[in-house]
């Protein structure tokens, strides 16, 4: 196992040394880093050799003679991660000392988060810290995961991500479950499909169907429904990402759809909407919320994992 560098030369690293490596993945090259900087490439060089020290590692490769540009080596990849991070950290802290009266949180959301859990969340959050500024930020699965891995987000209501983005996050982050998101096919309460009782998945592919393009978790969840059955996927009529707007489709009694059964029991009665009862296996999802492993003694990030776990 490697030895810790001395605290001394960690101690006599300063912000600029910091950023550096970043302006160097971006640039490829020293002297495009000094250029950025406002420093010469040898001033460049020297800084950079002070930040591998303190490191212990090599952070870049500078090639063989002869060859031009520069690349990070693994150790520098990983140890960028963190320090982009690091610098957005900097900044906050700026931001914080000149509004110290006011506290903010950023949270990223997905859409179905923000029917119910989350306005719940936050009814308890604005009791407990009246001062408390959120920002919501509703994306999808992946985008989430990466503006928490990066900084954009303090926080993330989500489904965990899939194995190749959740390899490289598992380092960095921590989660607790919140609850378990199901999927029901659904339509209105006066829909043929609705109205007969135990309707086969065959008949039910001869309907229109408003669906959320390939490649989401709903879709895949839903196209497997049929495949487990060796029948081929229905294909949409419509094509929307929109659960709202689906379920608002499926209201006007013509489509069929697919949607989480949060969001149905929110809209069910305004939308005299019901849930089509079909054998559907193992398809429930984790919702979790997420957080960098960094931030797990935030006072405000403590305060929303209670809120938010306290109704689930």
């Amino acid at each position: 196992m490697q030895e810790d560098p001395p605290q001394s030369k960690v101690d006599f690293l300063r912000l600029r040394d910091l950023y550096m490596l970043d302006l160097i993945a971006q640039a490829g090259s020293l002297s495009g880093a000094a250029e950025r900087l406002h420093l010469t490439q040898p001033g460049v060089t020297q800084a950079l050799q002070a930040l591998e020290a303190a490191f212990g590692v090599k952070l870049v490769d500078r090639g063989r003679r002869g060859q031009r540009g520069v690349a990070l080596t693994a150790a520098g990849r990983a140890a960028l991660v963190r320090l982009r991070l690091a610098r957005r950290e900097v900044w906050a802290a700026i931001q914080a000392s000149r509004a110290p009266e006011i506290a903010s949180l950023r949270i990223g959301t997905l859409a179905t988060s923000l029917v119910d859990l989350l306005p719940r969340a936050l009814g308890r959050l604005q009791e407990a810290v009246p001062s408390l500024e959120v920002v919501l930020v509703e994306s999808t699965v992946p985008d989430l995961w990466k503006r928490l891995s990066t900084g954009d987000v303090d926080v993330i209501v989500c489904r965990l991500p899939e194995i190749e983005q959740w390899s490289a996050l598992l380092p960095l982050i921590l989660y607790d479950r919140v609850q378990e998101e199901r999927l029901v096919l659904v339509g209105a309460a006066d829909h043929p499909a609705v109205r007969r009782l135990a309707l086969g998945l065959p008949q039910l592919r001869q309907h229109p169907w408003a669906l959320p393009p390939s490649g989401s978790f709903t879709r895949a969840a839903f196209e497997q429904l049929y495949l487990r059955a060796n029948l081929e996927p229905p294909r949409p009529a419509v094509t929307c990402l929109s659960f709202h707007a689906n379920l608002q489709l499926a209201s006007r009694g013509r489509f069929l759809t697919v949607a989480p059964m949060s969001a149905v029991e929110a809209y069910r009665r305004a939308l005299r909407l019901k849930v089509i009862d079909v054998p559907w296996g193992d398809h429930h999802a984790e919702i979790v919320v997420a957080f960098r492993r960094v931030d797990a003694g935030h006072p405000l990030i403590t305060e929303f994992r209670r809120c938010i776990t306290a109704g689930a």
